[in-house]
Protein backbone atom coordinates (compact mmCIF):
# COMPACT_ATOMS: atom_id res chain seq x y z
CA UNK A 1 0.00 0.00 0.00
CA UNK A 2 1.51 3.31 -1.36
CA UNK A 3 2.13 6.03 1.73
CA UNK A 4 0.27 8.75 2.35
CA UNK A 5 2.41 12.05 1.96
CA UNK A 6 1.25 15.35 3.44
CA UNK A 7 2.13 18.72 1.52
CA UNK A 8 2.65 21.74 3.33
CA UNK A 9 1.60 24.41 0.04
CA UNK A 10 3.55 27.77 0.79
CA UNK A 11 3.45 30.66 -1.80
CA UNK A 12 2.78 30.02 -5.81
CA UNK A 13 2.71 31.56 -8.87
CA UNK A 14 -0.71 34.21 -9.61
CA UNK A 15 -3.37 32.00 -9.97
CA UNK A 16 -4.68 28.48 -9.83
CA UNK A 17 -1.57 26.35 -10.43
CA UNK A 18 -1.24 25.65 -6.60
CA UNK A 19 -5.00 25.10 -6.29
CA UNK A 20 -4.88 22.57 -9.28
CA UNK A 21 -2.05 21.20 -7.86
CA UNK A 22 -3.17 20.57 -4.44
CA UNK A 23 -6.41 18.94 -6.62
CA UNK A 24 -4.53 16.35 -7.83
CA UNK A 25 -2.93 15.41 -4.85
CA UNK A 26 -5.73 14.70 -2.70
CA UNK A 27 -6.82 12.54 -5.97
CA UNK A 28 -4.12 10.14 -5.27
CA UNK A 29 -4.49 10.25 -1.65
CA UNK A 30 -2.52 12.74 -0.10
CA UNK A 31 -3.10 15.40 1.90
CA UNK A 32 -2.46 19.11 1.22
CA UNK A 33 -2.42 22.24 3.66
CA UNK A 34 -1.58 26.05 2.10
CA UNK A 35 -0.57 28.74 4.14
CA UNK A 36 -1.75 32.40 3.40
CA UNK A 37 0.89 34.93 3.77
CA UNK A 38 -1.44 38.09 2.31
CA UNK A 39 -4.96 38.86 0.78
CA UNK A 40 -3.50 37.89 -2.62
CA UNK A 41 -2.22 34.33 -1.45
CA UNK A 42 -6.09 34.21 -0.12
CA UNK A 43 -8.15 34.67 -3.18
CA UNK A 44 -5.83 31.87 -4.88
CA UNK A 45 -6.49 29.70 -2.17
CA UNK A 46 -9.50 30.65 0.28
CA UNK A 47 -9.09 27.64 2.11
CA UNK A 48 -5.92 27.96 3.62
CA UNK A 49 -4.45 28.69 6.85
CA UNK A 50 -3.74 32.28 7.52
CA UNK A 51 0.11 33.16 8.94
CA UNK A 52 -0.21 36.75 10.45
CA UNK A 53 2.93 36.73 12.50
CA UNK A 54 6.42 38.44 11.86
CA UNK A 55 9.05 37.28 9.73
CA UNK A 56 10.81 36.63 12.39
CA UNK A 57 9.00 34.19 14.07
CA UNK A 58 8.31 32.20 11.24
CA UNK A 59 10.79 29.81 11.06
CA UNK A 60 10.02 28.24 14.18
CA UNK A 61 6.55 28.60 13.95
CA UNK A 62 6.89 26.39 10.63
CA UNK A 63 9.14 24.02 12.14
CA UNK A 64 6.49 23.32 14.83
CA UNK A 65 3.38 23.17 12.12
CA UNK A 66 5.17 20.48 10.46
CA UNK A 67 6.09 18.69 13.64
CA UNK A 68 2.08 18.68 14.89
CA UNK A 69 0.42 17.99 11.78
CA UNK A 70 3.22 15.37 10.16
CA UNK A 71 4.18 17.06 7.09
CA UNK A 72 6.00 15.08 4.86
CA UNK A 73 6.34 16.99 1.79
CA UNK A 74 6.74 21.37 1.75
CA UNK A 75 5.85 22.59 -1.36
CA UNK A 76 6.95 26.50 -2.76
CA UNK A 77 7.11 28.66 -5.89
CA UNK A 78 11.10 30.45 -6.12
CA UNK A 79 13.37 29.57 -3.47
CA UNK A 80 14.84 32.96 -3.02
CA UNK A 81 11.65 34.96 -1.67
CA UNK A 82 12.85 35.29 2.34
CA UNK A 83 9.94 33.38 3.59
CA UNK A 84 11.04 30.24 1.43
CA UNK A 85 14.78 31.04 1.88
CA UNK A 86 13.96 30.87 5.48
CA UNK A 87 11.92 27.81 5.12
CA UNK A 88 14.64 25.87 3.16
CA UNK A 89 16.95 26.53 5.58
CA UNK A 90 15.20 25.62 9.25
CA UNK A 91 13.77 22.19 7.44
CA UNK A 92 17.20 21.54 5.78
CA UNK A 93 18.34 18.03 7.67
CA UNK A 94 14.58 17.30 8.45
CA UNK A 95 13.13 14.46 6.77
CA UNK A 96 11.14 16.86 4.98
CA UNK A 97 11.22 17.14 1.02
CA UNK A 98 11.83 20.46 -0.11
CA UNK A 99 9.73 21.17 -3.44
CA UNK A 100 10.76 23.88 -5.55
CA UNK A 101 9.01 25.27 -8.25
CA UNK A 102 10.26 27.78 -10.65
CA UNK A 103 9.40 29.26 -14.00
CA UNK A 104 10.52 26.84 -17.02
CA UNK A 105 14.34 26.63 -17.85
CA UNK A 106 12.63 25.62 -21.04
CA UNK A 107 10.16 27.50 -22.37
CA UNK A 108 7.34 27.61 -23.52
CA UNK A 109 5.17 24.99 -22.31
CA UNK A 110 7.51 23.48 -19.57
CA UNK A 111 7.87 24.30 -16.10
CA UNK A 112 11.01 23.99 -13.44
CA UNK A 113 10.50 21.21 -10.74
CA UNK A 114 13.84 20.42 -8.46
CA UNK A 115 14.29 18.80 -4.94
CA UNK A 116 15.63 21.25 -2.51
CA UNK A 117 16.64 23.95 -4.76
CA UNK A 118 16.07 25.76 -8.79
CA UNK A 119 18.68 27.76 -10.88
CA UNK A 120 21.83 28.83 -8.16
CA UNK A 121 20.63 26.25 -5.53
CA UNK A 122 19.76 23.49 -8.20
CA UNK A 123 21.61 19.78 -8.01
CA UNK A 124 21.37 19.62 -11.45
CA UNK A 125 25.45 20.35 -12.44
CA UNK A 126 25.67 17.38 -9.34
CA UNK A 127 23.63 14.94 -11.31
CA UNK A 128 24.48 15.86 -14.76
CA UNK A 129 26.80 12.80 -15.49
CA UNK A 130 24.06 11.02 -14.69
CA UNK A 131 21.39 12.54 -16.60
CA UNK A 132 23.91 12.14 -18.93
CA UNK A 133 23.84 8.06 -18.83
CA UNK A 134 20.04 7.99 -18.59
CA UNK A 135 19.74 9.91 -21.94
CA UNK A 136 22.02 7.68 -23.54
CA UNK A 137 19.26 5.79 -24.91
CA UNK A 138 17.79 8.74 -26.53
CA UNK A 139 14.19 7.78 -24.81
CA UNK A 140 11.77 10.62 -25.01
CA UNK A 141 11.15 12.11 -20.79
CA UNK A 142 7.53 11.98 -21.97
CA UNK A 143 5.54 10.47 -25.10
CA UNK A 144 3.16 13.59 -25.51
CA UNK A 145 2.49 16.95 -23.87
CA UNK A 146 0.08 19.43 -24.04
CA UNK A 147 1.02 22.34 -25.61
CA UNK A 148 0.67 25.92 -23.71
CA UNK A 149 -0.65 28.89 -25.84
CA UNK A 150 1.38 32.33 -23.83
CA UNK A 151 -1.70 34.59 -22.89
CA UNK A 152 -0.49 37.94 -21.65
CA UNK A 153 -4.04 39.04 -20.88
CA UNK A 154 -4.53 36.33 -19.09
CA UNK A 155 -1.33 36.54 -16.71
CA UNK A 156 -2.39 40.23 -16.64
CA UNK A 157 -5.77 38.84 -15.03
CA UNK A 158 -4.28 37.29 -12.56
CA UNK A 159 -1.76 39.57 -11.59
CA UNK A 160 -4.35 42.68 -10.89
CA UNK A 161 -6.68 40.21 -9.17
CA UNK A 162 -4.07 39.00 -6.45
CA UNK A 163 -2.24 42.32 -5.97
CA UNK A 164 -5.61 43.86 -5.53
CA UNK A 165 -6.60 41.44 -2.56
CA UNK A 166 -3.06 41.86 -1.33
CA UNK A 167 -3.67 45.40 -0.68
CA UNK A 168 -7.70 44.79 0.25
CA UNK A 169 -5.99 42.49 2.86
CA UNK A 170 -3.55 44.48 4.43
CA UNK A 171 -5.61 44.71 7.67
CA UNK A 172 -5.64 41.25 8.27
CA UNK A 173 -2.03 41.08 7.32
CA UNK A 174 -0.44 43.37 8.76
CA UNK A 175 2.92 42.07 8.91
CA UNK A 176 3.58 40.89 5.28
CA UNK A 177 6.58 42.12 3.28
CA UNK A 178 6.31 41.34 -0.09
CA UNK A 179 9.75 40.43 -1.51
CA UNK A 180 10.17 42.84 -4.09
CA UNK A 181 12.27 46.07 -3.89
CA UNK A 182 9.19 48.19 -5.11
CA UNK A 183 5.98 49.01 -4.13
CA UNK A 184 3.22 46.95 -5.42
CA UNK A 185 1.01 49.15 -6.60
CA UNK A 186 2.87 51.48 -8.41
CA UNK A 187 4.43 48.60 -9.95
CA UNK A 188 0.91 48.03 -10.90
CA UNK A 189 0.36 51.43 -12.63
CA UNK A 190 3.82 51.09 -14.55
CA UNK A 191 2.99 47.83 -16.17
CA UNK A 192 -0.49 48.95 -17.03
CA UNK A 193 0.88 52.10 -18.57
CA UNK A 194 3.52 49.71 -20.16
CA UNK A 195 1.00 47.68 -21.85
CA UNK A 196 -0.50 50.29 -23.17
CA UNK A 197 2.70 52.16 -24.61
CA UNK A 198 4.30 48.38 -26.57
CA UNK A 199 0.67 48.05 -28.23
CA UNK A 200 1.35 51.18 -29.71
CA UNK A 201 5.52 50.98 -30.77
CA UNK A 202 4.83 47.21 -31.33
CA UNK A 203 4.45 47.68 -35.30
CA UNK A 204 7.66 49.88 -35.36
CA UNK A 205 9.91 47.94 -32.87
CA UNK A 206 9.11 44.06 -35.10
CA UNK A 207 10.02 46.28 -38.18
CA UNK A 208 13.11 47.59 -36.52
CA UNK A 209 13.66 44.12 -35.44
CA UNK A 210 13.13 42.74 -38.73
CA UNK A 211 15.74 45.21 -40.88
CA UNK A 212 18.30 44.19 -38.21
CA UNK A 213 17.78 40.06 -39.25
CA UNK A 214 17.63 40.48 -43.26
CA UNK A 215 20.07 43.24 -43.40
CA UNK A 216 22.99 40.86 -43.02
CA UNK A 217 24.30 43.07 -39.83
CA UNK A 218 26.72 41.88 -37.76
CA UNK A 219 25.41 41.92 -33.84
CA UNK A 220 25.86 40.54 -30.76
CA UNK A 221 22.43 40.07 -28.84
CA UNK A 222 22.04 40.80 -25.14
CA UNK A 223 19.10 39.56 -23.42
CA UNK A 224 18.19 41.95 -19.88
CA UNK A 225 16.43 40.71 -17.46
CA UNK A 226 13.75 42.03 -15.10
CA UNK A 227 14.74 44.97 -13.18
CA UNK A 228 13.15 42.65 -9.71
CA UNK A 229 14.82 39.36 -10.98
CA UNK A 230 15.73 37.81 -7.17
CA UNK A 231 17.87 35.78 -9.25
CA UNK A 232 20.61 38.37 -10.70
CA UNK A 233 21.06 39.46 -6.51
CA UNK A 234 20.97 36.71 -5.08
CA UNK A 235 23.66 34.57 -7.32
CA UNK A 236 25.20 36.96 -9.76
CA UNK A 237 28.05 39.52 -8.65
CA UNK A 238 25.85 41.92 -10.13
CA UNK A 239 23.31 44.45 -7.41
CA UNK A 240 21.17 44.89 -10.49
CA UNK A 241 20.22 44.67 -14.08
CA UNK A 242 21.78 48.41 -14.45
CA UNK A 243 24.99 47.18 -13.17
CA UNK A 244 25.06 44.30 -15.88
CA UNK A 245 24.45 46.43 -18.63
CA UNK A 246 26.69 48.97 -17.96
CA UNK A 247 29.36 46.34 -17.81
CA UNK A 248 28.46 44.77 -21.04
CA UNK A 249 28.62 47.98 -22.86
CA UNK A 250 31.48 49.60 -21.72
CA UNK A 251 32.86 45.39 -22.64
CA UNK A 252 31.04 45.65 -25.86
CA UNK A 253 33.31 49.04 -26.96
CA UNK A 254 36.40 48.26 -25.58
CA UNK A 255 36.52 44.18 -26.91
CA UNK A 256 34.33 44.02 -29.97
CA UNK A 257 35.00 44.39 -33.42
CA UNK A 258 34.35 48.15 -34.94
CA UNK A 259 32.21 46.53 -37.89
CA UNK A 260 29.78 44.84 -35.06
CA UNK A 261 26.60 46.16 -33.43
CA UNK A 262 25.12 45.29 -29.43
CA UNK A 263 21.34 44.90 -29.69
CA UNK A 264 19.93 45.12 -26.57
CA UNK A 265 16.48 43.39 -25.84
CA UNK A 266 14.73 44.71 -22.88
CA UNK A 267 12.68 41.47 -21.40
CA UNK A 268 9.32 41.45 -22.65
CA UNK A 269 7.54 41.52 -18.96
CA UNK A 270 9.49 44.50 -17.82
CA UNK A 271 7.27 47.34 -15.92
CA UNK A 272 9.29 50.28 -17.18
CA UNK A 273 10.34 51.25 -13.79
CA UNK A 274 13.77 52.16 -14.86
CA UNK A 275 13.88 54.18 -18.42
CA UNK A 276 16.65 51.87 -19.63
CA UNK A 277 16.75 53.98 -23.14
CA UNK A 278 17.53 57.03 -21.50
CA UNK A 279 20.29 55.44 -19.29
CA UNK A 280 21.91 53.79 -22.53
CA UNK A 281 21.74 56.39 -24.55
CA UNK A 282 23.93 58.53 -22.07
CA UNK A 283 26.47 56.05 -21.88
CA UNK A 284 26.31 55.75 -25.57
CA UNK A 285 27.12 59.59 -26.22
CA UNK A 286 29.58 58.83 -23.63
CA UNK A 287 31.66 56.28 -25.22
CA UNK A 288 30.68 58.04 -28.62
CA UNK A 289 29.26 54.57 -29.97
CA UNK A 290 26.08 55.87 -30.25
CA UNK A 291 25.45 54.19 -33.80
CA UNK A 292 26.98 50.89 -32.70
CA UNK A 293 23.76 50.01 -30.05
CA UNK A 294 20.49 49.53 -30.71
CA UNK A 295 18.12 49.17 -27.94
CA UNK A 296 14.61 46.88 -28.54
CA UNK A 297 11.97 47.36 -26.54
CA UNK A 298 10.04 43.85 -27.92
CA UNK A 299 11.01 42.08 -31.39
CA UNK A 300 10.70 38.37 -31.92
CA UNK A 301 13.13 36.49 -30.24
CA UNK A 302 13.65 33.27 -32.42
CA UNK A 303 14.65 35.80 -35.07
CA UNK A 304 16.63 37.58 -33.39
CA UNK A 305 18.22 34.37 -32.11
CA UNK A 306 19.10 33.14 -35.13
CA UNK A 307 20.32 36.58 -36.50
CA UNK A 308 23.10 37.67 -34.20
CA UNK A 309 26.60 36.70 -33.63
CA UNK A 310 26.35 35.62 -30.15
CA UNK A 311 24.14 35.84 -26.94
CA UNK A 312 25.09 37.71 -23.46
CA UNK A 313 22.80 37.06 -21.00
CA UNK A 314 22.88 36.51 -16.71
CA UNK A 315 20.04 34.57 -16.07
CA UNK A 316 18.02 34.15 -18.99
CA UNK A 317 16.29 30.46 -20.06
CA UNK A 318 16.89 32.28 -23.79
CA UNK A 319 20.37 31.24 -23.57
CA UNK A 320 19.21 27.50 -24.15
CA UNK A 321 17.36 28.55 -27.25
CA UNK A 322 20.51 30.20 -28.32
Amino acid sequence: MRKVRKFLLLQGPHGSFFKRLAQELQKEGHKTIRVNFNGGDWIDYPKGIAYKHSMKMWPEWLYNFTLHNEITDIVLYGDCRPLHRLAILRLKGSNIKINVFEEGYIRPHWITYELDGVNGYSQIQEQINKIIEDRKNDQPFVDSFTPIKYNMRYMMRYCIRYYLFKWLGVLFFPRYKNHRPVNSLYEAIMWIKRFFILKLKRRFVLKKARYLTQSNTKYYLFLMQLYTDYQIREHSPYTSMKHTLIETIYSFAKFAPTYTKLVIKNHPLDSGQKNYGKLIKNICNDLGISERIIYLDGGNLPELLEGSLAVVTVNSTAGLQA
